[in-house]
């Protein structure tokens, strides 16, 4: 089972502002409505019929928002996709790929093709997600703020700006605890083949509600 981006985005990091009881009673402030940050930039490289290489041209470099949800300002950019892996980027195919995508973005996390989404992920201020699995391997940076990671067994691990994690299919919540900041995220997020446990069998995709 696939988790789809309006399911992700509704239960987890709008839904105490957006669906749910407020995170405060206090009106939200201009400054935790909306993220702080600009849009991000993305530069893509290529190889011409001669082999000289150069930067693509024939795309907006700035990332665009292909889901936000409701008035909270959360929201999840696709950077960039392709759909096999190995990757397939002679004649710019990827990159073709690629643009027919942002005319209708992906409603699935990652891809079962193979391939690969990178995306970029606004967390409003104690945004927080329920337990849920992805069968995948996500590759997850902080770019901006700070955001807690917790896996089934409750242990937690602080991502701060700058840190990473390998997540591998696991059972896991995310939390923005700052009341004021918002996070930023880059996760490069892979197809993985089924996840088989000794006494649980073959895991699946998992979203509460």
């Amino acid at each position: 089972m696939q988790i789809s981006l309006p399911q992700v985005l509704a239960v987890c990091w709008g839904i105490t502002q957006v669906y749910g009881a407020p995170a405060s009673s206090q009106p939200a402030s201009s400054s935790s409505t909306f993220p702080p940050f600009p849009r991000p930039t993305r530069y893509i490289t290529a190889n011409d019929e001669n082999g000289n290489s150069y930067f693509y041209k024939d795309i907006n470099t700035t990332v665009a928002i292909s889901y936000e949800f409701g008035n909270s300002g959360s929201s999840q950019s696709l950077a960039y996709t392709n759909d096999r892996a190995p990757a397939q980027i002679s004649n710019v195919t990827d990159i073709k790929e690629y643009k027919n995508v942002l005319k209708n973005p992906p409603e699935s996390l990652y891809r079962l093709d193979g391939g690969a989404n990178v995306w970029f992920i606004d967390v409003p201020p104690k945004g927080i997600s329920p337990l849920h699995r992805t069968i995948s391997v996500d590759y997850v940076v902080a770019v901006a703020g700070a955001l807690k990671l917790q896996t089934s067994d409750n242990d937690t691990r602080i991502l701060n700006t700058g840190d990473m994690v390998i997540n591998r299919a696991v059972l896991h919540s995310w939390t923005n605890e700052s009341p004021t900041e918002w996070c930023r995220l880059m996760a490069v997020i892979t197809t993985v083949q089924p996840v088989v446990t000794k006494n649980n069998g073959t895991l699946e995709s998992t979203l509460p509600g």
